[in-house]
Protein backbone atom coordinates (compact mmCIF):
# COMPACT_ATOMS: atom_id res chain seq x y z
CA UNK A 1 0.00 0.00 0.00
CA UNK A 2 1.36 3.41 -0.97
CA UNK A 3 -0.75 5.56 1.31
CA UNK A 4 -0.79 6.00 5.04
CA UNK A 5 -3.72 5.14 7.25
CA UNK A 6 -5.68 7.72 9.26
CA UNK A 7 -3.79 6.54 12.35
CA UNK A 8 -0.52 6.88 10.46
CA UNK A 9 -1.43 10.46 9.62
CA UNK A 10 -2.15 11.13 13.29
CA UNK A 11 1.20 9.67 14.33
CA UNK A 12 3.22 11.38 11.58
CA UNK A 13 1.34 14.54 10.58
CA UNK A 14 0.31 15.76 8.18
CA UNK A 15 0.50 12.94 5.60
CA UNK A 16 1.56 9.95 7.69
CA UNK A 17 4.92 9.64 5.98
CA UNK A 18 7.95 8.43 7.93
CA UNK A 19 11.17 9.95 6.61
CA UNK A 20 13.95 7.36 6.74
CA UNK A 21 17.56 7.32 5.66
CA UNK A 22 16.76 5.06 2.70
CA UNK A 23 13.63 6.96 1.68
CA UNK A 24 10.14 7.68 2.95
CA UNK A 25 7.44 5.11 3.78
CA UNK A 26 3.76 5.53 4.69
CA UNK A 27 2.77 4.58 8.23
CA UNK A 28 0.23 1.75 8.15
CA UNK A 29 -0.59 1.70 11.88
CA UNK A 30 -4.12 1.19 13.14
CA UNK A 31 -5.73 2.64 16.29
CA UNK A 32 -5.04 -0.67 18.03
CA UNK A 33 -1.25 -0.34 17.58
CA UNK A 34 0.96 0.30 20.57
CA UNK A 35 1.86 3.93 21.17
CA UNK A 36 5.52 2.94 20.82
CA UNK A 37 4.93 0.80 17.71
CA UNK A 38 8.06 -0.88 16.42
CA UNK A 39 6.33 -2.36 13.42
CA UNK A 40 5.11 -5.56 15.03
CA UNK A 41 1.67 -4.73 13.60
CA UNK A 42 3.10 -5.12 10.12
CA UNK A 43 3.90 -1.45 9.54
CA UNK A 44 7.19 -1.46 7.65
CA UNK A 45 7.67 2.29 8.23
CA UNK A 46 7.57 1.89 12.01
CA UNK A 47 9.82 -1.16 11.92
CA UNK A 48 12.42 0.61 9.78
CA UNK A 49 12.21 3.73 11.97
CA UNK A 50 12.79 1.59 15.08
CA UNK A 51 15.72 -0.20 13.46
CA UNK A 52 17.25 3.10 12.31
CA UNK A 53 16.94 4.46 15.84
CA UNK A 54 18.36 1.33 17.45
CA UNK A 55 21.34 1.43 15.10
CA UNK A 56 21.93 5.17 15.62
CA UNK A 57 23.91 4.56 18.79
CA UNK A 58 21.55 6.64 20.93
CA UNK A 59 19.14 3.84 21.92
CA UNK A 60 19.33 2.60 25.48
CA UNK A 61 19.97 -1.00 26.43
CA UNK A 62 16.35 -1.21 27.63
CA UNK A 63 15.06 -0.05 24.23
CA UNK A 64 17.21 -2.59 22.43
CA UNK A 65 16.03 -5.33 24.80
CA UNK A 66 12.39 -4.36 24.15
CA UNK A 67 12.89 -4.63 20.39
CA UNK A 68 14.50 -8.05 20.82
CA UNK A 69 11.65 -9.12 23.08
CA UNK A 70 9.11 -8.19 20.42
CA UNK A 71 10.99 -9.68 17.45
CA UNK A 72 13.39 -12.21 18.95
CA UNK A 73 17.14 -12.15 18.50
Amino acid sequence: MNTSTAEGQRRYPPEGIVELEGGALPCQCQESCAADCMGECGCEACKRAALDYLHSGTASDDELAEFKRRYGD
